[in-house]
């Protein structure tokens, strides 16, 4: 049925996502992943293969096992100077949430309006909630996001944060995964 279902889709793109889940010299070696060559096959479009995590032997591996066709690597470093990142060593819970408000204010994402959008990785669901709690407690517009919450609720904060009603996420890596 899927395949009938190819048949019938105006697909334009092929995106692979995760692409070093291919390489079974990958960490996160996933089988299914060597089934992209059948898929290629009923789908005759551009592809695109995604990874932030290969070694330079999955991506040799990864460039080869989908089929690509006429492929090309675009190799990138980690410099991003539109997403800045920072490290400040702080001991206390409490000096961390006042450094945070710190940099979301010199930042300029204190008012309901402006540009820009900020995301807090928490290593726990509760310290999620407890950051969230802190900067709400602060006038800042924020919302949480972590596995333990319902899909709902995990839907309406990324809803939020992506239309800017709130300019702060905190959240566990599950956000990373979630979307």
């Amino acid at each position: 049925s899927f395949r009938k279902l190819l048949g019938r889709a105006k697909i334009a793109l092929l995106a692979i996502d995760e692409a070093h889940c291919v390489s079974q010299w990958g960490h996160d070696f996933r089988p299914d992943y060597m089934r992209i060559a059948e898929l290629r096959e009923i789908v005759d479009v551009p592809a695109i293969a995604l990874t932030a995590t290969a070694t330079p032997a999955v991506m040799d591996e990864t460039e080869q096992r989908p089929g690509p066709r006429d492929a090309v690597a675009v190799r990138a470093g980690l410099d991003r100077p539109n997403a800045p990142f920072s490290v400040q060593h702080i001991r206390s819970q409490s000096d961390r949430i006042e450094a945070l408000i710190s940099a979301i204010t010199a930042a300029g994402l204190r008012g309901r309006t402006g540009p820009g959008r900020s995301i807090v990785y928490c290593s726990t669901r509760k310290t999620t909630e407890t950051v969230a709690k802190a900067l709400r407690a602060a006038s800042l517009l924020v919302t949480y996001y972590h596995a333990g919450r319902t899909k709902l609720a995990r839907e309406r904060a990324q809803a939020s944060f992506e239309l800017g009603r709130s300019r702060i996420l905190v959240a566990t890596n599950a956000f990373g995964m979630g979307i």
